[in-house]
């Protein structure tokens, strides 16, 4: 039977994030390609390269390092999920975050490509 990810857990230079269910994203980041078409009917495409982003939901509780968090600079974040893949983004900076709100606040931290652990 064919297991579909579930659950994914996110570190910050090893401290897990505590999240909400579904509150864990990641953008891998790499190669992006764009097509069109030319005057002529002829299909063509670009490449650029794109950063990761990891986005979190974090559930705020006492134990929460908001400027930790918020001041975060060349940081590994760390993404599992509950089938057993990992990616790494090594060198992250913290991006932008919503407003903390009914206890939770959500993140953005984005680097270079995330890259495949396991």
């Amino acid at each position: 039977m064919a297991r579909q990810t579930g659950r994914a857990t996110i570190q910050a230079d090893g401290d897990t994030l505590a999240t909400k269910s579904g509150g864990a994203r990641i953008k891998f980041g790499g190669k992006a390609r764009e097509g069109g078409m030319t005057d002529q009917g002829t299909f063509v495409y670009k490449e650029r390269d794109e950063p990761s982003a990891v986005e979190a939901d974090i559930v705020h509780m006492l134990a929460t390092d908001v400027d930790a968090l918020r001041n975060a600079d060349n940081i590994t974040i760390n993404f599992f999920t509950d089938t057993g893949q990992e990616w790494t983004v090594a060198g992250a900076v913290y991006e932008d975050s919503d407003a903390l709100a009914d206890g939770m606040w959500k993140v953005k931290f984005s680097g270079p490509p995330a890259q495949r652990v396991a």
